[in-house]
């Protein structure tokens, strides 16, 4: 907010204390955003019936992998670049074979994907399945261009080299001849089995048949050329050779191979130790690769069969990249290796970056998600937020309803049953002693958490979660002697429902209604026909809804057992339901990837929400019922509102609980390893999210956008830079390390590393140099200057590996190149001195400034402020007491206070701290004092400016932004370094001159946040338009007060330290409750402060806990 700003006192305070000390100005901090466009999670197939959204326009973001996706079939695009990949889970997909990321989902089969092949003209995919179906795509957008149907599931096809025709083999055997323009079937060759390979001409084709020989066959006529060979197992694998003068058959443990016109066998190859499952041959036919049923993968040379490299855990299928480089082959059941040919180093490894459903279970409250390690996430910031209790054995735990207490079924060593309870918010065990786990199928809580029933094992319970106590057996078994499925218990817990199936083949699933206290039945639901697939009850526990496969959903009334209403939505593959608190909505997803939203009263259908790209396996409803949370197969958790079915962010967390949070508007906050769960994709080019960082890292608004986003800031930051504009102001240059080269070796703790930086035509914005993940320095570069430069920076190791990354920006400072990367060995003796702790900390309560005239209109000064020194000594003090065991004693504290902050004395303060700190080290930078923003660069007013607001005076005498980046940038040496600003308009050098960024000088952009510049993380203590509030009789203002009680409560997971995420969580939660009590009475309503937070997300500890 130009031209105010300044520490200020609660309107309640009297005018001689606050009002006349600040007049108009207050202690005000200003933080408009910069800010990226739309993003959304994963592409795919629209939902039918689905809104036509914006989201739908927007360039895709999609997580690097779905989990479930087990490879079953691969193949490679012509140029190299994409991989193809099918599988049971019903899909195809898109990788990016340089950086491994997901490019693109088709999604279209209803049943398994076995089959797959890229067409050589680039532009198509074909796949075919269990549905029967032949599909064929469109690679760039993923539009279904065609759909041929089998009469049978298929197992195996290929395209000729002219994408004429392609071929297939069925599960019944059966091989056929398909015409790809006419999209109709041409031809069953008799007698014809797989495997199934063309020749390179397209005009012959290889097949097997029923008598476990080869047959050589005309493409055009449909007939048989010849009959050869012979081989102990039918389906073998097989490869023809790309000169097509042999085919290659796996028989048994070895490789035959076969003169394609003569039908001779000529060459034969041993060396595998188990039977062959899959063949391959590079492109130039020199190399043979296969791999046998013990996961080893063999290659060879072609002409003498010399074995010539072995590597293992390998699995079919088995190709080779275009350029016969590299191995593609699948690890496991869910990870695809690529592996370099030449020296045998796993290139690229597709694995689990995105964990499954398991790993996030929503709460009822719709606040709280628990992995299933026990760890509690907070879903208004993506955060964890607590860890997993002590001592829990590696339990399975359950979460009760109001994330209070963790709970774990077990069976003691004499046999007994009962609950082991934690307090979620110590760890403390309250109850229960230890035992084996016991198995949970399901799991149910009435609305208090006080009562549980479970489902596993052999049979259903009922337990008291306060005791522990088991209370009830309920023989469910007898009510479906087929299999019990499904369980819910109502908010009362008086009732208990349960689904499964009895011997009724007509009947398949039934629902039973018990009595909680007795065990014994109450009543039974007819009319479900399938399995019934997900139970809830409503809040006041006198209604049930349930769903099932192919079925509308229904509402019965449980007192009477009557069923109410049916929801119809997709005709099949509901799998979970949820009711709001009210009772007035019922929620369900399922198979069809969205979530829809329906009138209790009316079964009318309100909205419909679409944007997960799998099945969706869980909903619930927060307990305001204004979120709805859902969950799908591949681990996407979506919060929406529920009023306008407006996506609010989506949280994906890593099977290693690396977690990320992104909004529709593409803000995102992440763990520090989380960037490469997704990918920004335009087409077939992916960019990695860490180019994009600077743009779209922004946790603040991602936590505005999960409130709603109340005073529209999140939307306003959107309209003004936009993802296309990020791609389009590139490309980024290109970044290479000249020195030192890779797998170095240093005996000293400092080495120079020397970089080239090639402008691509986009100039070259800013370089930074990052050890280990954190910024160790920035250079600026300049849009004139030549196509290359090269730089060198000295940087400080830390004892052991060193990964030391070059980044380049354009000249834009939107766009950041690919890290160049490099690792160094620190081979020194260890330096076990612990690094110091150096603190900046200034306060200015006495300003010397004056009333004055600018251009014939009074200038009003800068008053003095009250709490600003105690500020300043206070953190200090707590800083001081905080270094406990991660800093030497001897804690270097410069305190700067009224007279001796000047502008000019703090210069050389500066100066001489930076000759005491070793790039070890860790620096805090403090400061309480009055701050000011002229378009959109801040200005930090020292104790001896005179001139006001007056742009002029403000420009020449205060310590301008720039002052600043130099400071942290250049004479700071730390790597490690925090800045943290209580005064006006601190924000700004976090939001950055918004317009500046999208159009203006690079070096505008490259002033509007410093914490790019600088490489160092900022907290600010207030918003736009808010003042940072103190209060009369209150030592410290709100920001400070939050930040020392951070010092004491903010370690959330107990670790005895207080990182930097913690101190940040704490703060933003505690300054708007602190500065809303310096309201007073009747006030606290109009009293908002909330701080800001601009970081690369690094995380590291910053202090030890305080008592």
């Amino acid at each position: 907010m130009d031209g105010r700003g300044c520490r200020t006192g609660a309107a309640v305070m009297t005018c001689a204390h606050r009002v006349r000390s600040c007049g108009r100005r207050g202690r005000l901090r200003t933080a408009l955003l910069a800010t990226p466009t739309l993003l959304v999670i994963a592409s795919g197939a629209p939902v039918a019936g689905a809104p036509a959204q914006a989201a739908d326009r927007a360039l895709p973001t999609v997580p690097t992998l779905q989990i479930g996706h087990s490879f079953d079939a691969v193949a490679v695009t012509p140029d190299g670049r994409q991989i193809i990949s099918a599988s049971t889970d019903r899909t195809v997909k898109v990788w990016d074979v340089r950086s491994g990321h997901l490019i693109r989902t088709f999604d279209g089969h209803q049943r398994e994907v076995y089959a797959v092949a890229a067409m050589a003209d680039g532009r198509r995919v074909v796949s075919a399945g269990w549905d029967m179906r032949i599909a064929v795509w469109e690679l760039e957008t993923g539009r279904l261009l065609a759909a041929l149907r089998n009469d049978a599931p298929i197992s195996e096809l290929a395209v000729t080299a002219d994408d004429r025709l392609i071929v297939t083999v069925d599960f019944t055997g059966k091989v056929k001849l398909w015409d790809v323009a006419g999209a109709r079937e041409i031809r069953t060759l008799k007698g014809a089995t797989g495997p199934i390979a063309f020749t390179p001409d397209g005009r012959q084709l290889v097949t097997g048949t029923a008598e476990r020989r080869l047959a050589r066959w005309d493409v055009t006529s449909g007939g048989l050329l010849a009959r050869f060979g012979h081989s102990a197992e039918p389906a073998a694998p097989m490869a023809v050779t790309p000169d097509g003068r042999a085919v290659i058959v796996g028989d048994v443990d070895q490789l035959k191979v076969w003169g394609l016109r003569s039908g001779r066998l000529v060459g034969r190859h041993g060396g595998h130790g188990a039977a062959v499952k899959a063949i391959a041959v590079t492109p130039d036919g020199a190399r043979i690769l296969s791999v046998d049923g013990d996961g080893v993968l063999i290659v060879r040379d072609r002409a003498d069969g010399r074995i010539v490299g072995t590597f293992r855990e390998h699995k079919p299928p088995l190709r080779v990249t275009r350029d016969g480089q590299r191995s593609i082959s699948r690890r496991g059941e869910g990870e695809l290796l690529v592996r370099n040919l030449a020296d045998g180093r796993v290139a690229l490894a597709i694995g689990d970056r995105l964990g499954g459903p398991a790993g996030l279970t929503v709460l009822p409250d719709g606040r709280h998600g628990a992995t299933a390690d026990g760890r509690l996430w907070d879903l208004g910031t993506g955060r964890p937020v607590r860890p997993v209790p002590e001592r829990s054995g590696g339990l399975r735990l359950l979460v009760t309803p109001d994330g209070e207490r963790w709970v774990a079924p077990v069976i003691a060593a004499d046999g007994r049953e009962g609950l082991r309870v934690w307090d979620v918010r110590t760890g403390e065990l309250l109850h229960g002693a230890g035992g084996e786990p016991m198995a949970v199928a399901s799991a149910s809580f009435a609305a208090g958490g006080e009562r549980m029933a479970t489902l596993g094992g052999d049979g259903v319970r009922v337990w008291d979660v306060r005791s522990g106590h088991l209370l009830r057996r309920i023989d469910a078994g007898s009510a479906h002697p087929r299999s019990v499925d499904r369980i819910a218990i109502t908010a009362d817990g008086r009732r208990v429902v349960t689904a499964g199936r009895d011997w009724n083949l007509r009947q398949r699933d039934n629902l039973r209604v018990w009595d909680a206290d007795t065990g014994e039945p109450a009543g039974t639901l007819e009319g479900h026909r399938n399995e019934v697939t997900d139970l809830v009850a409503s809040r006041d526990g006198r209604q049930l809804v349930s769903c099932a496969r192919g079925e509308a959903v229904k509402l019965w009334e449980l007192p009477a057992g009557r069923h109410m209403r049916s929801f119809q939505g997709p005709g099949h593959g509901c799998l979970a339901v949820a009711v709001s608190p009210d009772g007035r909505r019922v929620i369900a997803g399922g198979e069809d990837k969205a979530i829809r939203v329906w009138d209790a009263g009316t079964g009318a259908q309100l909205s419909l929400l679409a944007g997960h790209t799998s099945d969706v396996v869980a909903v619930a409803v927060s307990e305001d019922g204004t979120r709805i949370v859902s969950q799908d197969a591949e681990g996407a958790t979506k919060i929406w509102r529920l009023d306008a079915g407006a996506l609010l962010a989506t949280i994906g967390v890593s099977p290693a609980n690396e977690w990320l949070a992104l909004t529709p508007a593409g803000f995102f906050a992440a763990s520090g390893r989380a960037s490469d769960m997704l990918a920004v994709v335009r087409g077939l080019e992916v960019t990695a999210l860490p180019q994009v960082h600077q743009s779209l890292f922004n946790p603040d608004l991602v936590r505005l956008a999960l409130a709603g986003d109340p005073d529209g800031e999140v939307a306003r930051a959107a309209e003004v830079i936009s993802l296309d504009k990020v791609l389009d102001s590139g490309p980024a240059p290109e970044v290479a390390i000249l020195a030192p080269g890779p797998d170095a070796r240093s005996a000293q703790d400092v080495v120079d590393v020397e970089a080239r930086i090639t402008d691509n035509g986009k100039g070259i914005g800013r370089i930074e140099w990052r050890v280990n993940g954190v910024t160790a320095a920035v250079a600026t570069g300049s849009a004139g200057a030549a196509a290359d430069l090269t730089l060198s920076r000295r940087l400080a190791l830390d004892p052991g590996r060193n990964v030391i990354e070059v980044v380049a920006y354009n000249a834009g400072n939107l766009l950041a190149s690919l890290p160049a990367r490099t690792t160094v060995e620190l081979t020194a003796a260890a330096d076990r001195s612990r690094p110091r702790l150096h603190i900046l900390a200034i306060g200015i309560n006495k300003y010397a400034d004056r009333p004055s005239w600018h251009r014939g209109r009074p200038v009003r000064p800068w008053k003095p402020l009250a709490a600003a020194v105690n500020d300043a000594r206070a953190f200090a003090a707590a800083m001081t007491a905080a270094a406990g065991t991660l800093y030497e004693n001897d804690v270097r504290i410069r305190l700067v206070l009224d007279e001796e902050a000047t502008r000019e004395r703090l210069d050389g303060i500066v100066e001489s701290m930076a000759e005491d700190i070793h790039p070890r080290d860790t620096f805090i930078l403090f400061a309480a004092a009055h701050g000011y923003t002229i378009g959109g660069r801040f200005y930090l007013i020292p104790q001896d400016f005179q001139g006001g607001t007056n742009p002029e005076a403000v420009a020449a005498h205060a310590i301008g932004q720039d002052r600043l980046q130099d400071w942290l940038a250049n004479r700071i040496k730390a790597r490690k370094a925090i800045v943290l600003l209580d005064t006006c308009e601190s924000g700004a050098v976090i939001a950055g001159h918004l317009r500046s960024r999208a159009e203006e000088a690079a070096a505008e952009a490259g002033i509007g946040r410093l914490h790019e510049a600088t490489g160092r993380p900022i907290l600010t203590a207030a918003a736009t338009g808010q003042f940072a509030y103190e209060r009369q009789g209150e030592a410290q203002s709100a920001f400070t007060r939050a930040v020392l009680e951070a010092l004491r409560e903010g370690d959330s997971d107990r670790s005895g330290t207080i990182e930097l995420s913690e101190l940040v969580t704490y703060v933003q939660a505690a300054v708007p409750r602190i500065a809303a009590s310096y309201g007073g009475a009747g006030r606290a309503e109009t009293i908002r402060q909330t701080a800001r937070f601009g970081s690369r997300g690094e995380d590291y500890a910053v202090a030890s806990r305080l008592p």
